[in-house]
């Protein structure tokens, strides 16, 4: 028979010890001061599905996204982007570096839009607005 209360410490957490008291022999009733392991458990086990999921739910989705003035047909590119870039347009592909005649934007150019530069560090595109003309930094 067992006589008076036992403790027994148990690890509810990182760091966060709790007590159990066993009362009596007859009826072995638990009684716990914090939060029941049961509850924890429950909560551990969301937060883990809840991390699977967005884990691997995003590794399908984790494909670079290629800027659409880089989205062209293979004829037009220097060198393509190596690895797994995703293009919108069908038949296009991500280019790194577009082939002079074909550049058009600001950015294939390694440019910027800016109100004014130099003659010499300007180029011509279609995308720079109000008044804005194409300067390469380079």
């Amino acid at each position: 028979m067992l006589v008076g209360r036992l403790r027994f410490y148990i690890m509810l957490g990182v760091g966060k010890v709790g007590s159990l008291r066993i009362v009596g022999c007859q009826n072995h009733s638990i009684t716990r001061h914090s939060d029941t392991i049961a509850e924890r458990m429950k909560s551990y086990m969301f937060v883990f599905v809840i991390f699977a999921t967005v884990l691997l739910y995003t590794t399908g989705y984790a494909r670079e996204i290629c800027a659409p003035e880089n989205c062209l047909t293979l004829d037009m590119c220097d060198e393509p982007v190596k690895g797994e870039t995703f293009c919108q347009q069908q038949g296009t592909s991500c280019c790194s570096i577009v082939k002079s005649e074909f550049r058009t934007h600001c950015r294939h150019h390694s440019g910027v839009c800016m109100d004014n530069c130099a003659s010499a560090l300007q180029r011509n595109a279609v995308d720079c607005e109000n008044n804005q003309v194409c300067c390469v930094l380079v």
